[in-house]
Protein backbone atom coordinates (compact mmCIF):
# COMPACT_ATOMS: atom_id res chain seq x y z
CA UNK A 1 0.00 0.00 0.00
CA UNK A 2 0.92 3.58 -0.74
CA UNK A 3 2.82 5.37 2.27
CA UNK A 4 2.79 9.10 3.30
CA UNK A 5 6.41 9.45 2.09
CA UNK A 6 4.69 8.16 -1.37
CA UNK A 7 2.03 10.49 -1.41
CA UNK A 8 4.65 13.40 -1.13
CA UNK A 9 6.84 11.98 -3.90
CA UNK A 10 3.68 11.80 -6.13
CA UNK A 11 2.71 14.76 -5.78
CA UNK A 12 6.10 16.34 -6.32
CA UNK A 13 6.16 14.55 -10.07
CA UNK A 14 2.72 15.07 -10.84
CA UNK A 15 3.08 18.56 -9.73
CA UNK A 16 -0.26 18.62 -7.45
CA UNK A 17 -1.21 20.95 -4.75
CA UNK A 18 -3.09 20.35 -1.63
CA UNK A 19 -5.70 22.64 -3.48
CA UNK A 20 -5.60 19.89 -6.48
CA UNK A 21 -6.60 17.40 -4.52
CA UNK A 22 -9.33 18.93 -2.27
CA UNK A 23 -10.86 20.08 -5.67
CA UNK A 24 -10.80 15.93 -7.13
CA UNK A 25 -11.26 14.38 -3.95
CA UNK A 26 -14.09 16.07 -2.46
CA UNK A 27 -12.22 15.77 0.84
CA UNK A 28 -12.17 18.57 3.42
CA UNK A 29 -8.96 20.96 3.12
CA UNK A 30 -8.32 20.43 6.35
CA UNK A 31 -8.79 16.47 6.18
CA UNK A 32 -6.00 16.97 3.38
CA UNK A 33 -3.79 19.14 5.40
CA UNK A 34 -3.71 16.57 8.14
CA UNK A 35 -3.32 13.50 6.25
CA UNK A 36 -0.38 15.27 4.25
CA UNK A 37 1.23 16.18 7.73
CA UNK A 38 0.89 13.06 9.02
CA UNK A 39 -1.25 14.24 12.07
CA UNK A 40 -4.01 12.11 11.01
CA UNK A 41 -3.27 8.48 10.06
CA UNK A 42 -4.03 7.37 6.66
CA UNK A 43 -6.86 4.17 6.61
CA UNK A 44 -6.43 1.44 4.56
CA UNK A 45 -9.68 2.95 1.96
CA UNK A 46 -7.47 6.77 1.89
CA UNK A 47 -4.47 5.01 0.83
CA UNK A 48 -6.12 2.77 -1.86
CA UNK A 49 -8.07 6.23 -2.94
CA UNK A 50 -4.53 7.96 -3.01
CA UNK A 51 -2.91 5.39 -5.43
CA UNK A 52 -6.18 4.83 -7.28
CA UNK A 53 -6.11 9.10 -7.66
CA UNK A 54 -2.29 8.88 -8.67
CA UNK A 55 -2.95 5.74 -10.94
CA UNK A 56 -5.36 7.91 -13.03
CA UNK A 57 -3.68 11.28 -13.10
CA UNK A 58 -0.52 9.37 -14.37
CA UNK A 59 -2.52 8.32 -17.37
CA UNK A 60 -4.24 11.69 -18.35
Amino acid sequence: MITLKEVHAQMENLDIRPVQIVRDTGLEKSQVSRLLSGERPMTKPVKAMFFYYFKYLEKK
